[in-house]
């Protein structure tokens, strides 16, 4: 068991049921539920109002004027060892991608052809295929 602090109440909520639909969160969530079952451990994240985590704000606005700068530890993004994260935002960006071009496709239709392409209530999949 490890634990960790968050001054987000909601990341809390997210770890702890491992459920969240927010692009890319669900991504991260993923990827780390992922990583934790891999080395079999658990994550309690706690929250702290934002004022008694000073430090951590620093860090997060770029002022590193309270650390020491011997212990910085240089990340290269690309080089760590994801499990899923990559692949899953491989499948993301195309998924947004065709809704890009959906949508795009939609506007310059008039009226009419938006009607006309609608699906119809007995052509939706759980019409077709409940269950």
């Amino acid at each position: 068991m490890i634990t960790g602090m968050t001054d987000n109440a909601g990341n809390e909520v997210v770890l702890t049921k491992l459920m969240t639909s927010k692009f890319p969160l669900v991504v991260i969530l993923t990827e780390m539920a992922s990583q934790l079952k891999e080395k079999n451990m658990d994550l309690n994240l706690e929250w702290v109002p934002r004022g008694q985590n000073e430090a951590a704000d620093a860090l997060t606005n770029g002022n590193f004027q309270g650390f020491d700068p011997s212990l910085r530890v240089n990340v290269v993004v690309k080089d760590l060892p994801f499990r899923i994260l990559p692949e899953m935002m491989r499948v993301a960006d195309d998924l947004y991608a065709k809704v890009r071009e959906a949508k795009s496709e939609k506007e310059g239709l008039t009226k009419n052809e938006k009607i006309a392409k609608k699906i119809k209530p007995e052509e939706r999949l759980r019409a077709r295929d409940p269950w």
